[in-house]
């Protein structure tokens, strides 16, 4: 198996179980996930639209309350203490999609974006295991998000966190939001946050990813 005991968060996989074939081994920790609101990870400049920050924290929290309703695990590294360097945070969700556990980073579009004719849409590793049709998709998570929101037109190898096996999910417009009645406003996050979690409880029930990889892709840099 491949757990370790420096995170006992991480999924371990176990094969050639008594009945002579493979299976994923119930832990405690199973069915865990690392979600993190975008920019709140050392931004430093990289702060996003004007008030994206606080909508992608209360999304993110949010979906977090969802999944643990549905039995899930959330991994914060955003609430780290200390706080991650940026490095760091590569290294560690690197490390979690390696051994099983899918990331996902929330984020929101701004009127001053590059948007290229989207507003949301996933950004997540595409295509099939052996770059073919019919094997297991790269990205399951990817894909349950693409079905909500739409895939997002910029290449997942543009950006270091699908590259690491990380998801990215540009889940709102934040002007539209922040114009919103208050009420009107939680209403429509709760719907993204539902969204989120629906798609990240999906993955549950499909064919374990392959070893070495996350239902939100695999580390390729």
């Amino acid at each position: 198996t491949g757990g370790s005991t420096a995170n006992p968060a991480r999924v371990e996989w176990a094969f050639d179980d008594e009945s002579g074939g493979s299976s994923v081994e119930s832990h405690a920790y199973a069915h865990t996930v690392a979600l993190v609101p975008g920019h709140w990870i050392d931004p430093g400049e990289e702060t996003g639209s004007p008030g994206e920050r606080e909508l992608n924290a209360l999304i993110a929290d949010k979906a977090h309350d969802a999944l643990t309703a549905r039995g899930w695990t959330v991994l914060r590294p955003d609430l780290f203490a200390p706080p991650l360097r940026w490095d760091a945070y590569l290294d560690w969700a690197r490390a979690q999609c390696a051994s099983g556990v899918p990331l996902l980073e929330i984020h929101g579009q701004g009127s001053d974006a590059e948007m290229r004719g989207r507003v949301t849409g996933v950004i997540s590793q595409t295509g099939f295991s052996d770059g073919s049709a019919g094997t297991s998709p790269l990205s399951p998570l990817g894909d349950a998000l693409e079905a909500r929101f739409g895939r997002f037109p910029m290449d997942w190898r543009e950006l270091v966190v699908s590259r690491v096996g990380g998801a990215v999910v540009e889940s709102f417009e934040t002007e539209v939001l922040e114009r919103m009645p208050s009420e009107a406003r939680d209403a429509a996050m709760d719907a993204i946050a539902l969204d989120i979690a629906e798609a990240v409880d999906s993955t549950r029930f499909g064919e374990p990813p392959e070893y070495g990889c996350s239902a939100s892709g695999c580390p390729r840099a």
